[in-house]
């Protein structure tokens, strides 16, 4: 009994504290003097009660301390557990240089499954912690937060939630890393709101052309042409430098800066302007790749405003009849152009999930667009034939998709100006292209898309 005493005395677990009283009060009062025996029994009962007494206070503590832990303490782990699911996805995407055929499928499909998985659990995180009181928010948490926002792909909610920073702690407005997450998304705001917010001449001369172009298709939306006449010609000022600064160290970004720069000067209604400025960059690039981009380029601006023409398909997926636009009057269509090797249309595949059950019209309708590689994965060289049944039986089913998609050839693809993967276009309920190319926002597409359906 003395050995069994001695052995539960020295437990400290959170029962053992009472066991220990428990067993040495029996064994006093079996081995002692009677009336020693009932002192000792009540002093039992004074260490039973002390040490309840101090379970309970531990507890206490306990439940003060978690009580009193923010909810958004939490965040940092969460981002910490995010990153290690990229971490996890991108090993297996560097093991695919090891593998062959159905394993090295099996493998890819493993690496998108991480990823979409990831941007879900980021879409709870962000909706779990939705800042209800600001006040309680600390620096760290609202940075924290917009990174979870930026792989949760909400882009409504990292404006908002850079615009409490920038609002609560100013002098994050010049932090380097914030305005690279906050810039892209930019055109969210009013435009009055970018400068507020932005300071804009932190940013290299072609983030700064860019904003300012941003704004001047804010201000002419909103109907403010004045003012987007004035950030038109401050773009217009850089535009000039930077031409001639990067013209022969990166011929490739001059053609995208005229492909921007002909899109806003249309969007404003300057048509004329916006072809000039492409015949004029046509005598000063004349190899091969140029005069095709600025070929797709012209196309763009021909077929904006224009009833969209019909998708000339080779075969359909996910729909028993082929998509008719002449058919759909009085729907809004989201014409989405990918391929199957594109990662980043891949990876962004939950938002158009997300954007879709967000919109739940029955008047709204997504389309996919793809065309022919001539390989899939480890397959290389095949026919179309095989390729549509690749991407049928296995991109299909495995990426999720829920809407129809046309697989056609590269021709009916340049009709529309597409020069790169992913790219949307915005039919309205006429069956009139209304919007799209520079668009890769979805809670900006989301915006354009209710609209249209309002009208």
């Amino acid at each position: 009994m003395k050995i069994l005493v001695k052995l539960v005395k020295y437990d400290m677990s959170p029962g053992g504290f009472v066991v220990d009283f428990y067993f040495a009060g029996i064994y006093n009062f079996l081995t002692i003097f009677p009336f020693k025996g009932l002192a000792r029994i009540y002093n039992f009962n004074y260490h039973l009660k002390m040490g309840k007494n101090i379970r309970f206070l531990f507890l206490f503590l306990m439940i003060i301390v978690s009580c009193s832990q923010n909810r958004y303490t939490l965040l940092e782990k969460q981002l910490n557990e995010l990153d290690k699911m990229k971490t996890q996805a991108l090993k297996i995407k560097d093991s695919l240089k090891n593998k062959k055929r159905k394993e090295y499928l099996n493998a890819h499909d493993r690496y998108y499954a991480i990823m979409h998985k990831r941007v879900d659990k980021a879409m709870q995180y962000l909706h779990k912690a939705d800042p209800v009181n600001p006040a309680n928010l600390t620096m760290d948490d609202l940075k924290n937060l917009a990174q979870i926002a930026e792989i949760a792909q909400d882009e409504q909610k990292i404006v908002d939630i850079l615009k409490m920073l920038f609002n609560r702690f100013p002098e994050t407005k010049n932090d380097r890393q914030l305005l690279q997450l906050y810039f892209p998304n930019a055109y969210l705001l009013e435009p009055m709101e970018i400068e507020k917010y932005v300071n804009i001449a932190v940013f290299s001369p072609g983030e700064q052309l860019f904003c300012y172009y941003a704004l001047a298709l804010g201000c002419s939306e909103l109907g403010n042409i004045g003012q987007a006449e004035k950030y038109k010609e401050k773009a217009n000022d850089l535009f000039k430098d930077i031409i001639s600064n990067i013209r022969l160290k990166n011929p490739k970004s001059v053609i995208q800066i005229v492909g921007l720069k002909s899109f806003i000067e249309y969007k404003l209604g300057h048509t004329s302007e916006a072809y000039k400025i492409i015949d004029d960059m046509k005598k000063e690039f004349t190899d091969d790749y140029s005069r095709k981009q600025f070929e797709l380029y012209e196309n763009r601006l021909k077929i904006l405003g224009e009833k969209a023409r019909s998708i000339e398909y080779q075969f359909w997926v996910g729909t028993e009849y082929p998509v008719d636009f002449s058919t759909l009057k009085g729907n809004v269509i989201l014409l989405v152009f990918f391929t199957w090797n594109c990662e980043v249309c891949t990876i962004k595949l939950p938002s158009l999930f997300a954007l879709k059950e967000h919109i739940d019209n029955n008047n709204f309708m997504i389309v996919g667009v793809t065309q022919y590689t001539g390989s899939y994965e480890y397959d290389t060289n095949i026919s179309e034939l095989r390729e549509y049944k690749y991407i049928k039986d296995h991109y299909y089913n495995k990426r999720k998709l829920t809407w129809p998609v046309g697989i056609t050839r590269n021709d009916w693809m340049d009709d529309y100006g597409i020069s790169s993967f992913p790219a949307y276009i915005l039919i309205d309920k006429d069956g009139i292209i209304r919007d799209g190319y520079f668009i890769s926002n979805f809670s900006y597409l989301k915006k354009k898309i209710e609209l249209l359906l309002e009208n």
